[in-house]
């Protein structure tokens, strides 16, 4: 299988709730949620704690939609991997074809000439039996891929190991709340640690 490295990755929609709400990282943090300044304070090492999960692990907690850019398809039929678990849909595909013209495949289009794992981690995305990836311009980011990953649309669809993650780094922030964030994830609790290698999967870092 070839393997093909990503150009750029970013976030196109944004979850719309935390893997934690405030309130129970604030009762996590045994701390008032009347203190006008706590919320405020905790929120950023919520959203730290967050990303830093997500970012060791490549699983998305709460759902978001996201895209990727790459110099090329994969070889012949090869699968595409999808770097974010876990994979809701495909929703979009893109290319830059040999012409230099841009072409567009939606999710109607999607289903009829891709084969979509939804099911594997990390998901895939590869073309319907007997074709072959379109030949694209020799350029960057002529490839995009915009899907939809994450366990669910509330904390609570999150895996539980995940939210006692960001709860263990939360308290870990928290504590060590004179040092700069950068500073404090350098050395995190064994808990969360070994909660982090529970999650991730070995093969987010290459494309099929």
């Amino acid at each position: 299988m070839s393997k093909i490295s990503p150009y750029a990755d970013r976030i196109v929609t944004p979850p719309k709730q935390d893997a934690l709400t405030i309130t129970e990282a604030l009762d996590h943090l045994r701390l008032d949620e009347d203190d006008t300044d706590e919320p405020r304070n905790v929120a950023g090492y919520l959203k730290a704690a967050i990303g830093y999960v997500q970012e060791q692990t490549h699983r998305q907690l709460v759902q978001a939609v996201r895209e990727i850019y790459l110099d090329a398809f994969p070889s012949g039929a090869d699968p595409l991997l999808l770097p974010w678990a876990p994979l809701v849909s495909v929703d979009e595909v893109r290319h830059t074809d040999t012409a230099g013209d841009e072409q567009t495949e939606d999710d109607t289009d999607i289903a009829s000439t891709y084969q979509v794992g939804l099911y594997d981690e990390p998901g895939w995305l590869a073309p319907v039996y007997g074709t072959t990836w379109s030949a694209t311009r020799t350029q960057p980011r002529a490839v995009a891929v915009k899907f939809t990953c994450g366990y669910g649309t509330s904390p609570k669809d999150v895996d539980e190991a995940a939210r006692e993650a960001v709860r263990l780094i939360l308290g870990h922030l928290y504590e060590n709340r004179e040092e700069t964030i950068e500073s404090a994830l350098r050395v995190i609790p064994i808990g969360a640690e070994r909660l982090i290698e529970q999650l991730r999967y070995d093969d987010f870092v290459s494309y099929g």
